[in-house]
């Protein structure tokens, strides 16, 4: 999966001044949502199904699809409980809240 998501090089994460590649998506999704758009489907990010990943080594992909992940469930942790959790933990309260609000019963997590 961390080799066809849409996601940010080690240069640009420290270039934007981010804590780490999840709050860089944070901040770039909340931001302008033309350049989040432009962002996803840029051809040094997007990714195909069967390409070569391009970008990071998929070892430091893994970890930024990781931050990702927790950066988000936090994001709603803190928007619906005002938590929040700066060392990247997430709470079985905070996960199931995020489960909750994010994926439907029977739609495979579709909305």
């Amino acid at each position: 999966m961390c080799t066809l998501k849409a996601l940010p090089t080690t240069a640009e994460v420290s270039a934007s001044g981010e804590a780490d590649a999840g709050t860089f998506m944070l901040a770039l999704e909340h931001g302008d949502s033309a350049n989040f758009h432009a962002f996803l489907e840029d051809s040094k990010t997007h990714v195909e199904w069967g390409e070569e990943p391009r970008g990071e080594p998929v070892d430091v992909r893994v970890t930024y699809l990781l931050q990702m992940m927790f950066r988000k469930i936090d994001k709603h942790a803190h928007d619906h409980a005002g938590a929040s959790d700066a060392v990247l933990q997430v709470t079985q309260t905070a996960m199931s809240s995020w489960v909750r609000h994010n994926l439907k019963k029977g739609t495979g997590g579709k909305k």
